[in-house]
């Protein structure tokens, strides 16, 4: 979803992925995206640092997790309102599709 749907409002895509994660293969069939292998599973902070170093000072950065669905315009309705509101940070509204211990949380 994140370069079907969102495609416009992306400069570049960095992939972090840990060894025996098969997301090179799948990152590999998309234009434009780097693949960072990492050489220890990582947790989701250290792969975020590490993308971070990758990505260069592209000005905002986007970080989402393999298992997140980004609707159509996403990223340009939160670069959109952060660039309004003069924010360093923005994310998304979190909604749960189906039953988890969270989604109490969600509602």
């Amino acid at each position: 979803s994140l370069t079907r749907d969102n495609a416009d409002s992306i400069d570049g895509i960095v992939v972090v992925v840990s060894p025996g994660d098969d997301s090179a293969q799948v990152a590999a069939g998309f234009s434009g995206v780097e693949v960072v292998a990492a050489d220890r599973r990582l947790s989701a902070g250290e792969a975020r640092n590490l993308g971070r170093l990758h990505a260069g000072d592209p000005g905002w950065l986007l970080f989402v997790d393999a298992d997140v669905t980004l609707a159509h315009g996403a990223v340009a309705a939160m670069r959109e309102f952060a660039d309004h509101e003069g924010l360093d940070a923005v994310g998304p509204r979190i909604l749960s599709r189906g039953s988890s211990p969270f989604s109490a949380l969600l509602q």
